[in-house]
């Protein structure tokens, strides 16, 4: 990972078809692998591969997308992941499954520009339950990280009144000047992370229900779909939105 961001012709020039066959196989059969942390790390690789990341990786993003495994398997794979990741065991999976759900957002999104991989995606939706599970997490981390960022961007609100306040300000105890300050940067870093994560996650129910309708009017997904939406909408333009 640590070559491909900063030696990525070094990678692309040597890397030889088995390695591809490799990556893609990691991905496509987690059962060889007991640790979801090594399937993230090779979903990370087919993540700094993407022209949209490094541009100089072209040719290697092209022939790993060419792969057969890749054509077939790889999309149903990776939303299957997105959905494994809500539990992988480890104290910070709470954090880690939004940075793996971000690499799996970017790599579908290629994809869906591909009309071999868009097919391939179509065809999942139809095909049972993994499609209607990832759904369900795509709604869930558009409430949480929509409604995070609000309230985070509520909090740098309050502190940048504050500060502006200048005679309140000064008056404020130093230790207390340092809490909101720390406070105020840890706001900014983490809103800026959700919100990035956000709009990647609404951008998805964007593109896939542009040639996927059927799915989302399913009974076990119509009514959550509404509720997110409306949910969403009213945080987001409702009568609390100045809040």
């Amino acid at each position: 990972v640590l070559v491909h961001r900063f030696c990525p012709s070094v990678v692309a020039d040597s890397v030889e078809d088995s390695l591809v066959t490799w990556l893609l196989v990691g991905v496509c059969s987690p059962h060889y692998f007991r640790n979801p942390y090594l399937i993230a790390k090779i979903i990370e690789v087919l993540f700094v591969v993407n022209p949209g990341i490094q541009p100089r990786t072209e040719q290697l993003h092209a022939r790993i997308m060419a792969h057969p495994i890749s054509e077939t398997q790889l999309p149903s794979c990776l939303m299957k992941f997105y959905t494994d990741v809500e539990t992988t065991g480890s104290s910070s999976e709470f954090y880690d499954k939004f940075t793996i759900r971000y690499h799996i957002s970017l790599i579908l999104k290629g994809m869906w520009d591909n009309p071999v991989h868009r097919q391939a995606i179509v065809n999942e939706s139809k095909s049972g339950k993994q499609f209607v599970k990832f759904i369900n997490m795509l709604m869930n981390d558009t409430t949480f990280l929509l409604d995070e960022s609000l309230e985070s961007l509520k909090r740098i609100h309050e502190v940048q009144e504050l500060m502006a306040d200048t005679d309140t300000w000064t008056q404020t105890p130093r230790d207390q000047q340092q809490i909101r300050q720390r406070q105020l940067t840890a706001d900014e870093r983490q809103c800026r992370s959700y919100l990035t994560l956000a709009k990647e996650t609404v951008d998805m129910f964007h593109y896939l229900t542009v040639d996927i309708k059927e799915p989302f009017l399913r009974p076990e997904l119509v009514d959550r779909l509404a509720a997110m939406l409306n949910f969403n909408l009213q945080q987001l333009c409702g009568p609390k939105c100045k809040a």
